[in-house]
């Protein structure tokens, strides 16, 4: 999420932007190129990244969380997401293709949707949900860049269009079959925000909230795909329960933003 992952952007994160909207609410920017834009094109041109080349399954973790620095920047959050999904890659890609849907199990987003598909760049809507009663909702716009290379593999590659106090925001998602009904899903996303008066709540729990964000997002799409028969309500009941009882990570030991660049 992705999408943010925030699908893109993370829902945990409402109260750290609901103050920043309050300091810089009439701050708008479009299409500016981040320091992970050309970067993000270049990993989905040249996948797999070197770092992938090692690793396995790990039964114990419905979710490997990694958090990823930016030299100088200790705010500018990145994020490496691993999952494997008991279903079909076909299954996986119908449920991520589905953005229309995404407010149904990502928490705390009031509407999300495609604003307009040619071919396969995706305008895409976000909508999160404030409950500060005296501060607006976030709204923001993506683009989407999905492509198929392999049958076994598909991509979206995403950045931002336009949004209020979000600065940067890129990432990529890519899902390729494991096998007949295993599903390897790979996810990094690195976002900077107009963060304002939010700085008091420290660096340790913006980088806390962020990630916990994206693990519900991912978990969402992975007990989706898993449990075709159970209810949205169920999923996002699950997808929050794992995230508390079965997710760990700790992002005081962060890898550098060039070990995910490194390619074999």
């Amino acid at each position: 999420m992705t999408p943010s992952k925030t699908f893109l952007f993370p829902a945990a994160i409402f109260l750290t932007l609901a103050q920043a909207a309050i300091a810089d609410a009439d701050k708008n920017f479009e299409n500016q190129a981040s320091l992970y834009s050309d970067k993000i094109e270049a990993l989905a041109s040249k996948w797999p990244p070197k770092r992938l080349a090692s690793m396995k399954q790990d039964a114990a973790s419905p979710l490997s969380l990694v958090c990823v620095e930016t030299p100088d920047e200790p705010l500018y959050i990145g994020i490496e997401q691993i999952a494997w999904i008991a279903a079909p890659l076909k299954t996986v890609a119908g449920i991520i293709d589905d953005i229309d849907s995404y407010e149904k199990i990502f928490t705390d987003y009031k509407d999300v949707r495609v604003l307009k598909r040619e071919n396969s760049v995706w305008t895409t809507h976000w909508e999160q949900k404030i409950p500060l009663f005296f501060v607006p909702n976030i709204k923001y716009e993506m683009t989407y860049f999905v492509s198929e290379p392999v049958p076994t593999r598909k991509i979206y590659r995403y950045k931002l269009r336009s949004g209020g106090n979000l600065k940067f925001s890129d990432g990529i998602i890519v899902i390729e079959s494991s096998g007949k009904n295993l599903t390897k899903y790979v996810g990094y996303d690195f976002f900077d925000a107009y963060w304002g008066i939010a700085r008091v709540l420290g660096t340790d729990n913006i980088w806390e909230e962020s990630v916990e964000g994206f693990a519900q997002t991912d978990l969402a799409i992975k007990l989706k795909a898993e449990n075709p028969s159970q209810p949205d309500s169920w999923v996002v009941k699950e997808s929050k329960k794992m995230v508390e009882e079965k997710v760990k990570f700790d992002c005081s030991k962060k890898i550098p933003a060039e070990a995910v660049f490194e390619n074999k």
